[in-house]
């Protein structure tokens, strides 16, 4: 079984049933209740920043992580916070951006033993009413979550030449170094 990384939206629990084409959880669950946490030996708080300097909208995206797969989104929504951020920094070859970037993640929780499905879920597999099995758990199910923060801050330099948008571009990148 492939996994899919996916936004969160409210009510997404670990073991709770999904429908990616909404892209909401489902209220019933098909799984039995099963411990979950984080896995022992796995590392607590990641993190990293960064200071990047922007020419075109690909690097742009690529900075703040933003990928072909994730335009797409799913039921045609996106990622709200990350598509706002990036209409509202209008990257263009007119201007000079530079991107700072802080992540921090959590350790993984995930199924701390092995999930299974509950008594309603399986008399609907018995049954071969797969229809209704994902009209009512959803045809994928959350089967951990990744916590933490990402902030991005984007500078955009306009000057009155090329050659003095580059000078405070160094200026910018020596500072934050």
């Amino acid at each position: 079984m492939a996994i899919e990384l996916v936004d969160h939206n409210p009510g997404m629990l670990i073991g709770r049933g999904y429908d990616p084409l909404a892209g909401t959880p489902k209220l019933s669950t098909a799984l039995r209740p099963a411990s979950h946490g984080v896995p022992p030996g796995q590392q607590g708080v990641e993190g990293f920043s960064s200071f990047l300097s922007i020419d075109t909208q690909s690097q742009f995206e690529t900075a703040i992580d933003f990928s072909s797969s994730a335009k797409a989104g799913f039921g045609g929504l996106g990622l709200s916070a990350k598509t706002s951020f990036m209409a509202a920094s209008k990257v263009s070859n007119q201007a000079t951006f530079c991107v700072i970037r802080f992540k921090f993640r959590n350790a993984f929780e995930t199924f701390l033993e092995q999930p299974e499905f509950n008594d309603d879920a399986l008399e609907l597999l018995a049954l071969n009413k797969m229809d209704r099995f994902n009209e009512r758990f959803g045809p994928k199910f959350v089967a951990g979550r990744q916590t933490g923060v990402e902030y991005y801050s984007c500078i955009r330099i306009e000057a009155s030449s090329v050659e003095k948008q580059m000078e405070m571009r160094h200026k910018i990148e020596a500072n934050f170094g």
